[in-house]
């Protein structure tokens, strides 16, 4: 995230990922960083529901907590004890919603196996260092009820 406002970020987004109905979504943001969370859950609340997970085995605590309260998972790829993939995996292997509902952040440095496994999802990625407002927008469109989508909410 470029504290500047620095047009440096990439996104790509697949306009599939599941929307969800609730008048303001419910973010969980997964992020080893302290400093990342705590500007995400600051900037975020003015338009979401947010909860915190330090990596992907706290967030599956507060997944498993909050099973029908989040609506879209925003979690970075790599991070110290459980990363980003194995929650993606044990969400995919539980069959449960969210696992169509997930938004990858990556600083990059990724391994060729942690890359293949993020694309094959399929899901959106932002890359950091990103725009605040870039990643508000994606996240709006992607949380938006279908019957409030713009004609192209794919464009980006």
């Amino acid at each position: 995230m470029d504290p500047h406002g620095a047009d440096r970020s990439r996104t790509r987004t697949r306009p599939s990922l599941p929307r969800v109905d609730a008048a303001r979504a419910h973010v969980l943001i997964v992020d080893d960083e302290a400093a990342l969370r705590d500007v995400l859950r600051t900037v975020l609340r003015a338009r979401f529901d947010v909860s915190v997970a330090e990596h992907g085995g706290e967030a599956m605590r507060v997944i498993e907590a909050n099973d029908a309260d989040i609506d879209l998972v925003l979690s970075d790829v790599r991070m110290p004890w459980v990363h980003g993939v194995e929650l993606h995996r044990g969400l995919v292997a539980r069959q449960h919603p969210l696992a169509q509902r997930f938004v990858w952040m990556t600083g990059g440095g990724l391994s060729e196996a942690l890359r293949r496994y993020v694309s094959a999802t399929g899901l959106p990625v932002i890359d950091k260092p990103f725009r605040l407002d870039e990643l508000e927008s994606m996240l709006a469109r992607l949380t938006a009820p279908d019957d409030a989508a713009p004609p192209d909410a794919s464009a980006g």
